[in-house]
């Protein structure tokens, strides 16, 4: 027995090795200097702390062209362990993403430390390693930013809670406390993992309520850390640069409005059957693995988890289609599902290949048939490599284009203003900082109500050199929403400013010179009588 323990384990470690070089060798794809939002604003962060003292109470972010920079978000332990590592080893992609890799890793071992308790090892290294490739093509999949802790943490909550409940050791109610604050307080949306937490009670205890008690203890505990942190960080939201909008940004919910809308559920199965199992292959090898696990009523923990995920999927609807890494969090139980599926297939293909040549694979061993089911699990994603290993391009091109041109026309002390960027949502919170980022500029965002001449006037007055303007008008079918249009307000600013740039979509003004002071108040006459933008 220890040396078969030893064996599995040993094949998990060469299997988290691969993963691993697949990472390491694909780690600075995108490049840092290009790429999305969601990193962009940890980036931010983990800077603002090296750059601030450390103080891990005070999360700022680096853009704003004025304090206050200090915001609101969710328990900052990733940017604050990452800038640790900027500060112990110089900031680059590896010591920026390193986390993130980390985190993935832990998925795949808590993955196979869950699987295997639950059925079998065999199963459990097919899922381990189906859950290291899934996040490798997924856009969110290298960046820094807290959800794949969350995830690590949340499969490392469920593994130890089912030991606790098992066995009553201390050592897991110990670790499961830990493991269970750190996924609340690194994401709050994590609560749905009430529900496996619940199924694991229920099959072991069943109606014996007093044998709940302890259990009830240990999780109204785990919720201290998160309770205390998000009070503290409504304070912030208060006091602060109000940035994350994690309480008072965009509508996250808009539940009814989305699920009756059958445009929703198509892009969701897009972002599910395309984005987590790359395409058609990964989704049947999905779809086998559920249907064989219902009827061999096998995994049912898995299905628990399977379902709690899919109620945050409905619950938070609108920040499930704004945001594609929330999706992340179905890798996990979705893992378990596809390497059932499988085993499923090489067992059948096993019995049929006997019945028609006679030959009897049965007794080949179990290795050959677990390196052929690991190779099964690469053509998952297969059409999609050049996102693992070529697609280095800028995740917002139009942005990088006018980054460029502000480069071009401001010095690095030069401050920007831009209107009809990510305001469609917002309100004026959870703003974007991706033009901020890729120009090395810091600035102001104005939202709809803020689209006034005198506005534009008191921020050139306090160091504004450039104004950008993205035509935000449209309607999105999908959120229920219809955008301001800025481009009546780009057409009164030519009379006042020169235009340095003018896209498609897009328009550069420059603010060090404008029209006579006499042409700008006859316009701000206009502007307080009210205006088609205002």
């Amino acid at each position: 027995m220890p040396g078969i323990i030893n064996r599995q384990y040993l094949i998990l470690f060469v299997l988290v090795l691969v993963i691993l070089a697949i990472r390491i060798s694909t780690i600075a794809i995108p490049s840092l200097e290009w790429t999305s939002w969601k990193e962009i604003d940890y980036l931010y962060i983990s800077q603002g702390y090296v750059a601030n003292g450390f103080n891990f109470f005070l999360p700022e972010s680096g853009w704003p062209a004025e304090p206050p920079r200090t915001t609101e978000m969710e328990f900052p332990l990733v940017p604050y362990l990452a800038a640790i590592t900027y500060k112990a080893f110089g900031f680059n992609v590896y010591t920026a993403r390193l986390l993130t890799l980390v985190a993935f890793l832990l998925i795949m071992v808590f993955v196979f430390r869950l699987v295997e308790r639950e059925t079998d090892a065999m199963t459990a290294l097919l899922a381990s390693f189906v859950a290291g490739v899934l996040p490798l093509y997924h856009p969110f999949g290298k960046d820094l930013f807290s959800e794949p802790m969350m995830i690590a943490m949340s499969v490392a909550s469920i593994y130890y809670f089912a030991e606790f409940i098992e066995f009553g050791r201390r050592k897991d109610w110990i670790l499961s406390l830990v493991s269970i604050s750190l996924t609340f307080a690194l994401k709050l949306e994590s609560l749905y993992l009430f529900l496996p937490f619940s199924f694991i009670l229920f099959r072991k205890h069943g109606l014996a309520l007093h044998e709940y008690l302890k259990p009830g203890l240990l999780l109204i505990l785990s919720l201290l850390l998160p309770v205390v942190w998000y009070t503290y960080a409504y304070y912030l939201e208060v006091t602060g640069a109000h940035l994350f909008g994690i309480f008072s940004g965009h509508n996250k919910l808009q539940t009814y409005t989305m699920l009756s809308q059958f445009r929703w559920y198509r892009l969701m199965a897009g972002r599910v059957f395309s984005g987590i199992f790359g395409g058609l292959y990964g989704t049947i090898l999905f779809a086998v693995g559920l249907i064989v696990s219902a009827a061999t009523k096998r995994g049912g923990i898995f299905y628990a988890y399977l379902v709690s995920v899919i109620v945050y999927f409905c619950l938070v609807a609108e920040g499930n289609i704004d945001a594609p890494y929330r999706q992340l969090c179905l890798i996990p139980a979705g893992s378990f599902f596809v390497a059932v599926g499988i085993k499923y297939l090489l067992q059948r293909s096993s019995e049929m290949w006997k019945r028609i040549t006679t030959v009897d694979f049965s007794n080949v061993g179990t290795a050959i048939t677990l390196v052929v089911g690991l190779l099964l699990v690469l053509p998952i994603g297969l059409g999609r490599l050049s996102e693992i290993f070529a697609d280095d391009a800028p995740r917002f091109s139009q942005r990088w284009e006018i980054a460029k041109v502000i480069r071009e026309h401001s010095h690095t002390a030069a401050k920007i203003i831009v209107v009809g960027e990510y305001t469609k949502h917002v309100g004026g919170y959870d703003l974007s900082p991706v033009l901020y980022y890729y120009s090395g500029r810091q600035g102001w965002t104005l939202t709809p109500e803020q689209w006034d001449l005198a506005r534009i006037a008191e921020l050139r007055a306090r160091g504004a050199e450039l104004l950008i303007i993205f035509n935000s008008y449209g309607t999105d079918p999908v959120m229920n929403q219809t955008e301001v249009s800025s481009a009546p307000f780009a057409e009164r600013l030519k009379s006042v400013y020169p235009v340095l740039y003018e896209g498609h979509e897009s328009i550069v003004f420059d603010l060090s010179r404008s029209a006579t002071e006499k042409e700008i108040s006859k316009l701000w006459g206009l502007d307080q009588k009210g205006s088609e933008f205002t």
